[in-house]
């Protein structure tokens, strides 16, 4: 009996997925049970040769709710290996061009590091940067602290260039800035 009522139920599958009219006979009882006939209207399928192309619905306009803030440090990134920011002088502020002090923040793996800067697109000048390691249970991490006093310098505007180096990767970071 169980194995009749499989047969029977991949017949009824089969049926209903073909979408015909089935009648079934059981020997037991003779009964006739009649499947209901399964009509499907046609869907419209657009045609990949119509003649006028699909029209595009609009798409709505985002309104900010938020201003965003900039960041106004001068960032040099060294890749996955590390980064590091200009921090002062930044370019929304007036110096005093005979007691400037370049200040750069970063983080970088704790390897060798090489820093110079340029003022004005002179000559590199290279100053003492290094890694210290942020942390005792991470040997691998480091921090990038930089005080450098920068010389003096005229009145007017001023273009200073950072430039770093990594365990062979190089970067550089560019800020502009006025002394009065």
């Amino acid at each position: 009996m169980r194995a009749l009522w499989l047969i029977l139920l991949l017949v009824v599958v089969v049926a209903v997925s073909s979408g015909s009219m089935l009648g079934f006979v059981f020997s037991e009882g003779v009964s006739v049970i009649t499947a209901p006939r399964i009509v499907l209207s046609p869907t419209p399928v657009p045609s990949a040769f119509t003649s006028t192309p699909p029209t595009a619905s609009p798409t709505p306009t985002p309104n900010p709710t938020a201003t965003p803030t900039l960041d106004s440090a001068a960032e040099g990134s060294f890749g996955g290996k590390g980064y590091f920011k200009i921090t002062s002088p930044t370019g929304d502020g007036l110096y005093d061009g005979g007691n400037l002090t370049l200040t750069i923040r970063g983080e970088a793996i704790d390897q060798s590091l090489t820093m110079a800067y340029s003022i004005d697109r002179q000559e590199k000048i290279p100053f003492g940067a290094t890694v210290k390691q942020a942390h005792d249970w991470d040997k691998f991490f480091g921090i990038i602290t930089v005080s450098e006093a920068l010389p003096p310098l005229p009145s007017g505007l001023h273009t200073l260039t950072v430039y770093g180096y990594l365990a062979n990767v190089s970067a550089q970071a560019n800020v502009d800035f006025i002394v009065a």
